[in-house]
């Protein structure tokens, strides 16, 4: 029986990518800092688009909660295209997204470059954006479609937190990157986010159990959702493929995280009344009785 050649797939996705990163070092060096950098992020937000169902809607931008806070910009926001995604979208294409909209995050870079603390900006990024901007948690009791299950009924989510937002980073090349430096660079968070880095040249750093064996350290199973348990054999690894295909390789567990993701994740949709009360409540006023009911 013959099979579909999915991996030839992604290579053909990654050599795109590739591609793509070529012509940022050309654009680059011309000094169109802003052109260069939507040499990458366009063709990598068409690919997501093309390889993620409709219901997920991939854009860029800022993301803004119910106190009208908003984020630094972040090139990939993955959302839902079922609950009204985006709040405003502005001339440039720069469009900002209800923060209970929201599975995904990424950044795009040509390059890593160790003495940028490209990771570390990243990381401190996301976490503002989990600590200082509200939304409400989705419980495990919640199935959907604003349904609720009351006592005495339970579903099979096991998860107390059903909205957890991934992040990820992609470089079109590893340049001078380091364990070393990327350790330094996590130092100072707890290492959940970034969740992923991919390198289209073939690398990826992901969390993996790892596990003693009489002939040494054994890579378990890759950790690749967004809220993993910490336990003693969780870890923080750099992965090298060898491989021909070494760029899909890296690619194709950049999806399998974003697929994981999407499918275990339930969002509510986003409190219309929340945000229109909050943009009332700065507003300035004089007002006069017109008429009192008695």
């Amino acid at each position: 029986m013959k099979k579909f050649p999915i991996f030839d797939v992604y290579s053909q996705e990654a050599d795109r990518l590739l591609h793509a990163k070529k012509s940022v070092k050309l654009i680059h060096s011309t000094g169109d800092i802003d052109a260069s950098g939507d040499e990458l992020e366009i063709p990598f937000r068409e690919m997501l688009s093309r390889r993620l169902p409709s219901k997920y809607f991939v854009g860029h931008g800022h993301i803004v909660d119910q106190n009208l806070n908003v984020s630094p910009q972040y090139d990939v926001i993955i959302a839902d295209s079922n609950a009204t995604p985006i709040l405003y979208e502005g001339e440039n294409g720069t469009q900002y997204f209800p923060y209970e909209s929201v599975y995904v995050v990424g950044e795009l870079k040509s390059s890593f470059y160790k003495n940028s603390d490209q990771v570390k900006k990243f990381a401190s990024n996301v976490e503002t954006l989990l600590t200082e901007f509200f939304r409400e948690d989705v419980p495990s009791n919640y199935i959907g479609n604003g349904i609720t299950l009351g006592r005495g009924f339970s579903s099979s989510t096991t998860v107390a937190k059903q909205n957890e937002i991934l992040s990820f980073m992609v470089f079109g090349s590893k340049n001078d990157f380091t364990e070393e430096n990327l350790k330094v660079q996590l130092q100072e968070s707890d290492g959940a986010h970034p969740t992923l880095l991919c390198f289209l040249d073939g690398s990826v750093v992901v969390k993996a159990n790892i596990h003693e064996t009489a002939r040494g350290m054994n890579l378990g199973p890759l950790a690749l959702g967004a809220n993993v348990a910490k336990s003693e054999s969780l870890n923080v690894v750099s992965i090298h493929f060898n491989n021909e295909l070494k760029s899909a390789s890296s690619l194709t567990v950049l999806m399998l995280s974003l697929f994981q993701h999407l499918n275990r994740t339930l969002l509510k949709e986003p409190p219309f009344d929340s945000y229109v009360e909050s943009i009332l409540a700065e507003s300035s006023h004089n007002s006069k009785t017109v008429k009192k009911f008695s």
